[in-house]
């Protein structure tokens, strides 16, 4: 059995960054300040956390509001992009 940090890291930060699309723009990438935005997290931390290759660093909460602003949930990934 994998643990949760093992689980959420099947999708790190940055690859979260990269599949942030606009729903109402026809699939238009997300900007930082707009994830930022959505999310409630300063701009400088969204940031360094587009950057990051682990969640290990990342407090839950601010792991949860970052991925739920770029569209994805981390404990219900699917295995292809829809």
């Amino acid at each position: 059995m994998s643990s949760l940090l093992e689980r959420c890291d099947r999708l790190p930060p940055y690859l979260v960054r990269l599949v942030a699309r606009s729903s109402s723009k026809r699939g238009v990438p997300l900007t930082l300040h707009q994830i930022a935005t959505a999310s409630g997290i300063p701009y400088r931390t969204v940031r360094r956390l587009s950057r990051q290759r682990s969640w290990g660093n990342v407090p839950i909460a601010t792991a949860e509001k970052f991925s739920a602003a770029c569209g994805v949930n981390l404990l219900k990934q699917k295995p292809q992009l829809d």
